[in-house]
């Protein structure tokens, strides 16, 4: 029996206000970024080994800080020095002229941002405690920064040039230290000395596989991170119906996670594999009638499942197999094996792919790749995993 909500002794919008700014880094990073490395001359290939570095930050950063985290016990000190170095390390993209500098540049900034997420999802859910199905009444506002992020940036970039994109990323990161600085660490923390052992946890082979599912996941998604943008360009969509595309596929999120207490009665493992199977169909609507403005806003919709419900059932997993002091470790490898590897991945090959084969059959590798994690997740993937893990 879930516990009713209550904002009782919860910092609710301060922790909400860092997922907005935090989300709207990403609205303004994801959508655009390809855009604005294309105006600065990168080709395909370029742009698919550029946005893999971002995911490729998420595999070291992530459990360094993870393990720091767990030992020391400061993890919002961790936060907010990710947060703010974060900020000051953009300015290095004014610097870059080249594709080893803009390599340098993004290795700086993503580094630091890609290590802040994982740990603030700790603090999120410590201080929700039994409230811990409500979890996304909290990251439902990061799904509205980037809303907000992608239409706002849609519409000024019909008028201005892409170059101004750096900016806000720095204001995005900037709002998110704000708000880190403006809690405290929640009450309740285990101590370190009692803790189980981290391998212990995680060398449990339905564990492990829970990882190779996500990894796969992810791989899929890079694609969609990567060219989504270029890919209905090319298909003749202006910068401000793209910024559509997208702000729609959030706004299905938004309405996924105000009512996700309510579907994960069903159990967790049937919505992983619901979603799954949601996101092959995505990617061959994707792939097969970008034309079509009907099927490619159905597409869109699924962006509920292809990431919202998969990333509610990937959070509540992590924590339930991690729980009792590994959590902040447990949460660094889930962002550091699917969002760092699998989307690294996903990014370099959906580049090559881009250029050698063609641009519906990046689409179609993500179909694939998701169907593959699908047969796994059937499977391995079993409900009393989630209870005996």
């Amino acid at each position: 029996m879930q516990v009713p909500f209550s904002r009782d002794g919860l910092p609710y919008w301060r922790l909400s206000g860092f997922y907005a700014c935090y989300f709207a880094f990403i609205g303004c990073f994801s959508p655009y970024w390809g855009l604005y490395l294309k105006d600065h001359g990168f080709d395909g290939v370029a742009i698919g080994q550029l946005m893999s570095i971002y995911m490729a930050t998420r595999i070291v950063g992530p459990n360094v800080w993870g393990w720091l985290a767990d030992n020391t016990g400061k993890r919002l000190r961790i936060i907010r020095i990710g947060a703010f170095l974060g900020t000051l390390s953009v300015i290095t993209v004014w610097l870059a002229n080249s594709w080893l500098t803009m390599a340098l540049a993004m290795t700086a900034f993503t580094f630091f941002l890609n290590a802040v997420l994982p740990q603030f999802e700790v603090i999120t859910l410590q201080y929700l405690d039994l409230q811990r199905p409500y979890y996304s009444r909290i990251r439902i506002w990061g799904s509205l920064g980037f809303v907000l992020a992608v239409v706002g940036l849609g519409v000024l970039f019909e008028k201005f040039p892409v170059s101004l994109l750096p900016l806000f990323l720095m204001a995005a990161l900037a709002g998110s230290w704000g708000c880190a600085c403006s809690i405290s660490e929640p009450q309740g923390a285990v101590n370190n000395q009692q803790r189980p052992s981290f391998l212990q946890r995680f060398l449990v082979p339905q564990v492990i596989l829970f990882y190779v599912v996500f990894l796969l996941s992810q791989v899929a998604m890079g694609p969609y991170y990567t060219f989504y943008s270029l890919y209905m360009q090319a298909h003749g969509y202006s910068s401000m119906a793209i910024g559509g595309f997208w702000a729609l596929g959030v706004l299905a999120e938004v309405v996924l996670f105000f009512y996700m207490y309510r579907f994960l009665r069903l159990g967790v493992l049937r919505l992983l594999k619901l979603a799954l199977l949601i996101s092959i169909a995505r990617w061959l609507l994707t792939a097969w009638a970008p034309e079509s403005l009907p099927l490619a806003m159905i597409s869109q919709l699924c962006h509920a499942a292809t990431f919202g419900v998969l990333h509610v059932c990937g959070i509540n997993l992590v924590q339930q197999y991690f729980s009792g002091g590994n959590e902040g470790q447990g949460q660094a490898l889930f962002s550091a094996v699917a969002y760092g590897a699998g989307g690294s991945l996903g990014a370099l090959v959906s580049g090559y792919i881009w250029v050698e084969l063609g641009m519906s059959q990046t689409f179609i590798f993500a179909a694939i790749v998701t169907g593959l994690a699908l047969l796994l997740a059937w499977w391995g993937l079993k409900e009393q995993t989630a209870a005996s893990a």
